[in-house]
């Protein structure tokens, strides 16, 4: 494949190399976004394939001259709210810990560092930050994903970053006091 518009173009004629470029180009963040909500492995890897079956039974309805990524993650996310109706699950609270074992290569190293500061950041900071640094995913694109504005997104990671940042000085200061 070329590019992604090329592809859903062959996908909507059923061409099986289109979808798995762009299952393989989204999976890990569809994964991502869905394990940030339903917080349990197994759950999230089956909502990620009955996401990409709702996607591809879907694809004659997408307008091509739309973002493919914000539909995929609007489908993922709704997927996964259906999902936890189901399961009668109100609260979305996570366990940073569990966040921190989803993957065993480098990059879970990134949610080792940044679980240490479970106790001074709130789910949405954890979320956001997460989703920006970790995913590299711009605040506008985050935005979508938890149907917020990209100004309330960009306050929410500036006051978790602002928060690691005050802990991490206070964490210094109170060492180097100590010698």
């Amino acid at each position: 494949m070329r590019n992604e518009k090329q592809a859903i173009k062959l996908l909507k004629q059923q061409n099986e190399d289109a979808f798995d470029y762009l299952y393989f180009k989204y999976v890990r963040l569809v994964y991502h976004v869905i394990f940030l909500l339903v917080e349990n492995k197994a759950d999230a890897e089956d909502l990620v394939q009955d996401t990409f079956i709702k996607a591809y039974n879907a694809i004659n309805s997408f307008n091509i001259k739309n973002n493919f990524k914000y539909w995929l993650l609007t489908i993922a996310k709704n997927n996964a709210y259906d999902f936890l109706r189901k399961k009668k699950r109100i609260t979305l609270n996570y366990d940073l810990e569990q966040i921190a074992s989803f993957d065993d290569n480098e990059e879970s190293d990134f949610h080792k560092i940044l679980s240490k500061y479970k106790t001074i950041l709130k789910k949405d900071e954890y979320d956001i930050i997460t989703l920006h640094l970790f995913e590299n995913l711009k605040f506008k694109d985050i935005a979508v994903i938890y149907d917020k504005t990209t100004s309330s997104v960009n306050n929410i990671y500036i006051r978790g970053i602002n928060k690691i940042k005050k802990y991490v000085r206070e964490t210094n200061y109170l060492k180097s006091s100590d010698k």
